[in-house]
């Protein structure tokens, strides 16, 4: 009841200002003190707040009656400071990026660590208000529904030994006999639309005639005359000296031909000119010598003629690339080619020789790069055409817990979403051992799995659990611990999986697992986005996949990673939470989060409910790593 008549007194403002801004004055609701990296449950009750190197107040205003789509002209934080010790280089004004209330003693909050705003000290003074612009911060806030954790005021230091950091007194939220607790000045821009411009005005009075201004500058120099006529001619020269002797004349007409050579037959040993008949030329016995040694010609006897020297290269074909898998292994490459005499390999990745790729075939053991070979037999080559393969790592990344945020236990997280490669994988195996699972596409190997319902993607996480050597994580309920292989995993008389929390195999995340660690965890930055501010670099969405057919999804990895090393969390396929809730009777309903490409705005926090008929991608987690 109370928040709705806040709610109504800001929509009666709004309307009696027609189209005339709105100033707002919210008081801190609430604020306490973070010594050594936690709160203090003694400070949510003192009249003020210290401020220096060791102690770090907390301030938060609660924005949740103003409308997301109300524009914000200015937003200024106020503070009195009852005393002021050291000015030092003054106060910094920091975002609060995680979860925290006044009364969680111990809690460790997180903030970021670059100042968005600060007091100047030489304006900070006791028993005296300092304000500070913090517009764009709380446009944020309010306008792209960014999460408010409030203020954290740090001590700045000069970066001078001899004068000491800021130390200064804030009058907290209970100190009212001290000065006011803090405040967030607002103004807000009003809905309602201008009035008709008046007419014009009569024109004013002719004025004087003003002072002769300053000489100009010297204007350009004149073009130029016209030409003038040709002076006589001038006495003939002396003669030139003598020329360079004249190119050597056309070549004379060839002799007629002499008799055919007789045919030379070659013994066991070295090759040497007294072994060959003087009708040979010299240029036989090269090319004799280079056909030995390339490989073409070879034996104990050879019989050689003109006709029988080395040809170049025929009936090359194209290679043939066999790509089994894009993950784990490594994917084998073979070649087809035929030609005269051996033929000689050698494979590429990136432009650069593959050390011991000197055969018809290759396995790259998952080494990602661009691949190509060249064949040849000594007279002539030919290279295949490149094709491209992307290692995608099955690492998994540890996240750490964190109880305030629903994450009592240390977890591991998919690096990647699972990928159409890896799915298939398991997929074959658990075909041959008693599953049951229908569902799942994908664009290629190394693109995420796709058009995946939630009951499938269960069976396949206890299916890679089984052929990993893991305990499975989904049951059949009140069953005894029947591992979910095959069947549906609702019906009209309910669900009929269940979860052994106890079990160490892959399973889905909860929401809150997924959502801690798509903001990085505790190594969170606190960006907008899942690894950084500007949705392009780290996601596939709507505004940079316009040229994407239909269905068509995107690599793994190819945007930026965040402060864990995890891709993707944000965008290219939305992925299944483990959550299944019941709404209403025979409905039940399970999160998919991370958004698609085909959404234009999205975050960390974004979370769609839906049918788990529906369909989405994935991506693992494993509980009890330590």
């Amino acid at each position: 009841m109370k928040r709705f008549l806040r709610l109504l007194c800001f929509l009666c403002l709004l309307l009696a200002g027609g189209g005339l801004s709105q100033a707002l004055t919210i008081p801190a609701s609430e604020d306490t003190t973070v010594v050594g990296r936690r709160i203090q449950l003694s400070a949510s009750n003192a009249t003020s707040l210290t401020v220096d190197p060791s102690h770090m107040p907390l301030v938060y205003f609660n924005l949740d009656d103003i409308p997301k789509d109300t524009v914000v002209r200015f937003a200024r934080l106020r503070l009195y400071l009852p005393s002021v010790k050291d000015r030092g280089a003054g106060i910094g004004v920091h975002r609060v990026t995680g979860q925290w209330n006044e009364a969680a003693e111990g809690s460790q909050p997180s903030y970021l660590a670059t100042p968005l705003a600060r007091f100047e000290g030489t304006k900070l003074g006791s028993r005296r208000f300092v304000t500070v612009d913090v517009t764009s911060l709380v446009q944020s806030w309010i306008k792209l529904q960014v999460m408010n954790e409030g203020f954290a005021l740090t001590s700045l230091a000069t970066g001078n030994r001899n004068i000491a950091p800021t130390s200064a007194t804030i009058a907290a939220k209970e100190g009212a006999g001290l000065g006011l607790p803090a405040q967030l000045e607002i103004e807000l821009s009003g809905s309602g639309t201008g009035g008709e411009m008046g007419p014009i005005g009569p024109q004013g009075p002719k004025g004087d005639v003003g002072a002769t201004g300053v000489q100009g500058p010297r204007g350009l120099q004149g073009i130029q005359g016209t030409k003038g006529d040709t002076g006589l001619q001038g006495p003939q020269g002396v003669q030139g000296i003598q020329g360079p002797i004249g190119l050597t004349g056309p070549q004379g007409v060839k002799g007629e031909r002499g008799e055919a050579g007789q045919v030379v037959s070659i013994g066991t040993g070295s090759i040497t000119v007294d072994k060959l008949s003087v009708d040979v030329t010299e240029s036989i016995v090269a090319a004799t010598l280079k056909a030995l040694n390339s490989g073409i010609i070879s034996g104990t006897s050879v019989s050689l003629s003109k006709e029988s020297l080395p040809q170049e290269l025929i009936g090359l074909l194209t290679p043939v690339f066999d790509v089994q898998t894009a993950v784990e292994g490594g994917d084998t490459f073979s070649v087809a080619a035929s030609g005269v005499g051996k033929l000689k390999y050698q494979w590429y990745r990136d432009d650069v020789f593959v050390n011991g790729g000197t055969n018809s075939t290759l396995v790259t053991n998952g080494t990602g790069g661009i691949y190509k070979v060249e064949v040849a037999n000594g007279f002539a080559a030919a290279v295949s055409s490149p094709v491209e393969i992307a290692k995608v790592d099955l690492d998994m990344v540890l996240v750490e817990r964190d109880e305030m945020k629903n994450v009592p236990l240390d977890f591991l997280i998919s690096r990647y979403e699972v990928t159409l490669g890896e799915w298939t994988r398991v997929l074959n195996w658990a075909n041959q051992n008693g599953y049951d699972i229908v569902s799942g596409t994908g664009t290629a190997d190394y693109h995420p799995v796709r058009n995946l319902n939630w009951t499938d993607a269960v069976k396949w996480c206890n299916a890679k659990s089984e052929m990993e050597g893991f305990d499975p994580v989904y049951e059949l309920r009140d069953s005894g611990s029947v591992i979910f292989r095959n069947g549906p995993g609702f019906s009209p008389y309910g669900r009929h999986v269940g979860s052994n929390l106890e079990a160490k195999g892959y399973r889905l995340p909860s929401w809150q697992e997924w959502q801690w660690a798509a903001q990085g965890g505790v190594k969170s930055k606190g960006y907008i986005f899942s690894g950084g501010d500007t949705l392009d670099d780290v996601a596939w969405f709507k505004d940079n996949s316009a040229g994407a057919r239909n269905g068509y999804t995107f690599p793994v990895g190819k945007k930026k990673a965040n402060e864990l090393g995890v891709y993707d969390m944000n965008g290219n396929v939305k992925e299944w939470c483990s959550d299944v809730v019941a709404a209403g009777y025979m409905r039940w309903l399970a999160p998919l989060v991370g958004g698609s490409k085909y959404e234009s705005v999205m975050s960390y926090s974004n979370c769609d409910i839906a049918s788990p008929d529906s369909f989405a991608g994935l991506r693992t987690v494993r509980s009890g790593v330590r």
